[in-house]
């Protein structure tokens, strides 16, 4: 150990004499590390999905319980119910079937949840009086503003105190949470009616609940309000268990376990065979074992895709780091030599004096990747985020690897080195040397013959020229690769998924639907409220109606589907591929009445703003129907429409009519109300397609959006935002997280050319001195030490741009073959986001240039 100081000394020495190169070397380990950290800590959840089941057990409960109507045995994660869809036929399990099998000495409290329901206070409903009620005229007669929504859960008041830890002081009583007071605006003491609006015939994870409790109304006094920021009342068992329990088929049930005994892993499963979830305390606390878990299907060509994937990033950020950090160490090195030289020359073995870099990694390795950790662990707790532990260890361990990795070809070029050479500090240059006249006229030349000599110059100094492109290179490579990946990715996203609006406009949908004119008188004003330019119905089959379809031009198997391009280029042929991977649009406009046909006036449809809406406008105005699969529009350009058959045997032709098709269209089928009348189907009012005053962005969209719901929680708007201004789309409501990305790409872009600058700077300052001492001036010193920079960026950036898209073309291939995450028809480029990056690493590496310039009056020996 004794002997290894000395070299540790001369390392740590090297690195303060060299505090620039030093701490951009630091910057350049630690950014990436700090960035991958703050990630991973972003997308871990703050709870575990285990602890989150600890902390909603109340106190003193051992296990809560739900009984399903699923219709037959479950299976269950102990800590997670899994979303298996209810029979409206089955039956629950009733408590004294639950008893069998749960421990003796036990208690079931049971509880009972609402749908949601519409809360007023203008009604002339007492407290504590029930009324049936038809919600469309009991709503029809308020106004917007007066009507919010909430749950309601009921329970004795033993069950109440260990749910909430009170209860209201009788029947017509209600515990409400601040959340739900301020949306209602009542207080303790004031009273609130809640209505059950009708069944919209959607199933929840309750079951048919919203069928055995609609219409319906009840009057409560406002006993308490408890903290709480989800509008939610309690209260006795007065009103929706009643009603459940006179109509308890296909509706769940909830208990609360209390007791002695321990419900135990081994009673979980043997409840599951009953079609019973259980949460229990004691399960989540001492957890069972793998071997007794049930099996999870695993999806092993998913998760090897997936494995490359990791791999292949990981591998290019280590690559990455080396082609940008190892450089440091060569010119360390070369600087280092005459030193080094000395210590051999004394006696030292050569292995001695390579091992100086080797320690060197070692620091700053470990410095860096704790500069990265601790940077990470200062943003984590600032944004009050969990702190990837196990991840900052592999990052200061990788961190560390890399260096030593990097560190390696130095300390074999020192341990190989003649000590006569490095005592005499002679470097070989691979061109003559420059001459006195050419020093002399360089401040006189003009540009193009200064950039001729400055590329002379750089192949005569590789030394500095070779870490400068590199870094060049290497960044330029990364960031088009980044703006080719995710705009590709973006571009597939789009190509799988449909929409009802363009990005930029809006929809607006009922969140509790009660009947046409209610709902439409709801939105209504709502948007009188909005910055609205103009708005148009939007209507489709009701749920009373028949199944509508387009019939497909050829038919595949019972387990496939047609492929995403045959769906979305009508010149391609039909492909069936396995189910998985086939074209499934889905519906993501905002109602529980509609359905994938959507019934609609042209000029509703120019709202929409899709690409192609104008062209499908005018079809519909001529009588066709529009259609967003290609695969459905007959060679004659017709489409066959079918209904379901009142035996369910199928489908059943309706009418062949002119057909258009629209790609990134989100109904199935859609046509004029006039055809829909025609056809004698029967329609339901959805909501309004919008058109804001300006165009949606992030930060607009979600403003708008609250805006609506601040009239009333009925209210449920859809928001499309535009992409940002570098073109990356919004990650739902929120923003990309490949833009920080790009920012954290562009910082270490910039870190690396001046880290490759700052490596350069001795011979550079030798170079511009001499200029200098023999008559130019300084500001033709800096324009040569400009054009120097512009060579390593004229080689560095086009070749780089070549080889990241080189490599995202290759990892796009390897992504359309797998088909794992959708076809990546077509690769797409982020050029705004692809300019600023690249802008702002060339203004830094130019920048960084006119560091490089020395002071006036020095003249430095030439080597």
């Amino acid at each position: 150990m004794g002997g290894m100081r000395p070299l540790l000394r001369l390392a740590v020495r090297d690195a303060r004499r060299h505090w620039v190169r030093t701490g951009l070397m630091l910057a350049t380990i630690a950014l990436p590390i700090l960035a991958v950290l703050v990630l991973l800590s972003s997308l871990t959840p703050q709870v575990t999905p285990r602890q989150e089941a600890l902390d909603a057990l109340p106190d003193g409960a051992r296990a809560d319980v739900t009984a399903s109507t699923v219709g037959g045995p479950v299976q269950q994660l102990p800590e997670q119910l899994p979303p298996v869809p209810r029979d409206p036929s089955a039956r629950p399990s009733a408590p004294e079937e639950l008893a069998r099998t749960l421990p003796s000495g036990i208690t079931l409290h049971e509880w009972w949840v609402s749908p949601e329901l519409i809360a007023t206070t203008a009604l002339d409903l007492p407290a504590g009086e029930t009324r049936p009620a038809e919600a469309a005229q009991v709503v029809g007669s308020l106004e917007a503003r007066q009507l919010t929504t909430v749950t309601l859960r009921e329970a004795d008041a033993q069950t109440l105190e260990l749910l909430i830890g009170t209860a209201p002081t009788g029947a017509d009583g209600l515990v409400l949470t601040q959340a739900a007071a301020e949306a209602t605006g009542v207080g303790e003491g004031e009273v609130l009616q809640l209505i059950a609006p009708p069944d919209t015939g959607w199933m929840s994870t309750d079951g048919r609940l919203s069928g055995a409790v609609e219409n319906s109304q009840r009057g409560y006094r406002v006993d308490q309000v408890i903290p709480g920021d989800q509008a939610q009342a309690w209260a006795l068992p007065e009103w929706i268990a009643p009603m459940i329990a006179a109509d308890q088929k296909g509706v769940d049930r909830h208990f609360l376990v209390t007791g002695e005994q321990p419900i135990t892993w081994s009673q979980t499963k043997t409840l599951n065979r009953d079609g019973v979830f259980v949460i229990s305390r004691d399960v989540l606390e001492n957890y069972p074992p793998r071997a007794e878990l049930y099996p999870v299907p695993v999806d092993l060509e998913r998760l090897a895709i997936m494995a490359v994937l990791l791999g292949t990033t990981a591998v290019g950020i280590t690559a990455l780091l080396a082609v940008l950090v190892t450089p440091a160490f060569v010119v360390g090195a070369t600087r280092m030599r005459r030193e080094l030289g000395v210590m051999v020359a004394s006696g030292a073995r050569p292995r001695r004096a390579g091992a100086v870099f080797m320690l060197q990694a070692v620091v700053m390795g470990a410095a860096g990747g704790l500069l990265g950790v601790g940077g990470a662990a200062v943003v984590a707790a600032i944004l009050a985020r969990p702190f990837p532990l196990l991840a900052a260890a592999a990052a200061l361990l990788l961190a560390v690897l890399v260096a030593l990795l990097c560190a390696l070809p130095a300390a074999r070029a020192v341990a190989r080195q003649d000590p006569v050479d490095a005592l005499a500090d002679r470097r070989r240059l691979s061109r003559r040397p420059r001459t006195r006249r050419e020093d002399t006229m360089l401040g006189r030349l003009p540009l193009p013959t200064m950039l001729r000599l400055a590329a002379r110059d750089a192949g005569r100094h590789r030394a500095r020229t070779v870490p400068a492109v590199a870094a060049v290179l290497a960044c330029t490579a990364a960031l088009t690769a980044l703006s080719i990946m995710v705009g590709s990715a973006q571009s597939n996203a789009d190509d799988q998924a449909t929409a009802m609006v363009a990005p930029g406009r809006a929809g607006m949908g009922i969140e509790t639907p009660i009947s046409d004119e209610v709902d439409q008188a709801v939105i209504h004003a709502v948007l009188a409220e909005m910055p609205v330019a103009a708005h148009g119905e939007l209507w489709s089959i009701s749920k009373d109606g028949p199944l509508l379809e387009a019939a497909p031009r050829q038919q595949c198997g019972p387990e496939e589907g047609v492929s995403v391009r045959s769906a979305l280029d009508p010149s391609a042929p039909i492909e069936c591929v396995r189910w998985d991977r086939a074209w499934s649009p889905g519906l993501g406009f905002p109602t529980w009445v509609g359905n994938e046909v959507t019934i609609m006036e042209p000029e509703t449809m120019r709202l929409t703003g899709l690409p192609g809406a104008e062209e499908a406008a005018d079809a519909l105005a001529a009588g066709a129907v529009v259609i967003n699969d290609a695969t459905r529009l007959q060679s004659d350009g017709t489409v066959e429409l079918r209904v379901s058959a009142d035996d369910a045997s199928g489908f059943t032709p309706l009418a062949t009519v002119p057909g258009h098709f629209l790609r990134g269209a989100e109904p199935s089928i859609t046509m004029t109300p006039q055809m829909a009348q025609e056809l004698e189907l029967p329609s339901r009012y959805v909501g309004e397609i919008v058109v804001p005053e300006q165009e949606l962005d992030l930060a607009a969209a979600q403003a708008w959006g609250d805006q609506a719901r601040e009239v009333t929680t009925l209210a449920w708007p859809l928001v499309e935002p535009t992409p940002d201004a570098l073109g990356f789309a919004a990650w739902g409501l929120g923003p990309s997280p490949a833009r920080p990305l790009l920012w954290g790409l562009t910082c270490l872009a910039v870190l690396a050319t001046l880290l490759a600058l700052a490596l350069g700077r001795k011979d550079a300052e030798t170079d511009l001195g001499t200029m200098q001492a023999i008559g130019a001036r300084p500001g033709q010193v800096r324009r040569y030490g400009l054009a120097q920079a512009g060579i390593v960026l004229l080689v560095g950036v086009p070749t780089g741009l070549v080889l990241g898209a080189a490599a995202s073309a290759g990892l796009l291939a390897a992504l359309r073959a797998s088909q794992e995450f959708g076809p990546f028809l077509h690769p797409t480029l982020l050029p705004v986001a692809l300019a600023v990056g690249l802008t702002v690493m060339i203004g830094g590496s130019l920048l960084g240039a006119l560091v490089i310039a020395p002071r006036r009056g020095v003249l430095t020996r030439r080597g």
